[in-house]
């Protein structure tokens, strides 16, 4: 009987194919913080930086959804790596709640300047197309974070990979509306709301669709046990 248990467990183990390490936390971390860094400088050093960030006279309004937009960054990026491997849920769900606490404080910032820009007079819809440029260039930024943060979560095992990709399209595309909102100059409220603040939504879900077309899950070919 020993024999035969030893005859199959032989044979499963000659039908067991090689498990690829995924890569650890803190390359992709660093690969990411590295590509948002690159297309950030190159960014701001095309369109410089805008005035009031220089002389650092910022209003509260315009920290409000900076601060907002870096926690949805990081918020993703941390979702999105807890999400990816089993045992890390705790970092997922720290993610998810930045992320969530920061669309909450950059929406919530965004909302309160058109809000008041709209009590004192008619907005007008001449910053739709400036805002277009500024939702662009912010997903060029993201493009590169996001196929890294996917295919990490392609190569591992989330048990919620659609909701993985979310976090990783949503905090790619904050990491590039951060950069974007330093260098663009527009005060109108409307702008800042719908392609500063909301960017990470609004652009996420064009990017997360993309990502879903692009980063096939890995399935295990199944063989036969007999």
């Amino acid at each position: 009987m020993s024999q035969e248990l030893e005859r199959v467990i032989a044979g499963l183990a000659a039908r067991l194919e090689p498990v690829r390490p995924i890569a650890r936390f803190r390359t992709v971390t660093l690969w990411v913080l590295l590509l948002v860094a690159a297309g950030s400088i190159g960014l701001l050093a095309l369109h410089g930086v805008r005035s009031d960030v220089v002389a650092a006279e910022l209003s509260v309004g315009f920290v409000a959804v900076l601060g907002g937009l870096a926690l949805m960054a990081f918020g993703g990026l941390l979702a999105t790596l807890g999400a990816s491997v089993p045992g890390r849920e705790t970092v997922a769900r720290a993610g998810g709640l930045g992320l969530l606490a920061g669309l909450v404080l950059a929406a919530g910032s965004g909302f309160t300047l058109f809000a008041q820009a709209s009590s004192v007079g008619p907005i007008s819809a001449d910053w739709t197309w400036v805002g277009f440029r500024c939702l662009g260039r912010a997903a060029a930024l993201a493009v590169l974070p996001a196929v890294v943060l996917g295919r990490f979560t392609n190569a591992a095992a989330p048990r919620r990979p659609l909701a993985a990709l979310a976090a990783a399209a949503g905090g790619a595309l904050a990491f590039g509306s951060f950069t974007v909102h330093l260098s663009c100059a527009s005060e109108d409220a409307g702008h800042v709301l719908a392609f500063h603040a909301l960017a990470p939504v609004i652009g996420g879900v064009i990017l997360w669709l993309a990502l879903r077309l692009l980063l096939t899950p890995r399935r295990p070919t199944r063989k036969s046990l007999s």
